[in-house]
């Protein structure tokens, strides 16, 4: 067997599980285009997937894809990765890694998914809208993060850190606590409740609310001082 075809095999056969069947063959031969190392990773919090480019001592480039995503949202990091890949292949000189050249890239690689039935209607729809000018990162399009969580092999039905409401306090999967401080841009500054340490935490994580923040108003604030006179 021809090692080109061996190599298209044992690609096939690593990722038939993990992306869609109608996108198999199409991402096979993106990774065949360049010596490209793919690396499935156990979960890591801060990010889905990730791109290295060649170095002297390594001639190839490095992708890392978290092995716990969906086959869509798989699908999804695999191609943001991907387009790293040809946005500094097509580089003549240092680039921002989400800068113009990259949003280029990876709304090519994405265009073939939105005028073939690959993916399901509603990630069509939202993918579509992100050709023009996709995010730096899919965890950063709320829409986005909401359409692929659709199809999680075990859909939670707990809110998003996004959703919860300022001030709240809320637990997370791994059981920490933390009282909400503020809200960055995808991350929200949370302040956990035994350390009092302050921790970012990204906002599409899931959360259990467990207590929203009372909100004073001038009349309640009123209100509680004449019942603590009455009774004093």
């Amino acid at each position: 067997m021809p090692k080109a075809t061996a190599q298209r095999d044992e690609l096939m056969r690593r990722l038939a599980s993990r992306i869609p069947p109608s996108a198999l063959a199409y991402v096979v031969d993106l990774l065949l285009d360049q010596p490209v190392q793919l690396v499935v990773t156990r979960p890591r919090r801060t990010r889905l997937g990730s791109y290295t480019s060649p170095s002297p001592g390594r001639p190839w480039h490095r992708i890392t894809v978290n092995e716990d995503l969906n086959c869509y949202a798989f699908l999804v990091t695999l191609l943001h990765e991907i387009a790293h890949l040809h946005a500094f292949r097509g580089a003549s000189r240092r680039i921002a890694p989400h800068g113009r050249e990259w949003k280029r890239a990876f709304g090519n690689l994405l265009h073939p998914l939105v005028h073939t039935p690959t993916l399901p209607a509603d990630i069509t729809e939202v993918i579509r809208g992100m050709l023009t000018n996709p995010r730096a990162s899919s965890c950063a399009d709320p829409e986005l993060v909401a359409v692929l969580s659709r199809y999680d092999a075990t859909a939670s039905t707990l809110p998003r850190v996004d959703e919860l409401p300022p001030g709240c306090t809320f637990r997370l999967g791994s059981g920490r606590v933390f009282k909400h401080t503020r809200r960055l841009r995808t991350w929200h500054l949370c302040e956990e409740v035994r350390t009092r340490q302050v921790f970012r935490v990204r906002g599409s994580s899931r959360a259990e609310l467990l207590e929203s923040a009372s909100v004073v108003t001038p009349q309640r604030a009123r209100a509680r001082n004449a019942t603590r006179s009455a009774s004093s």
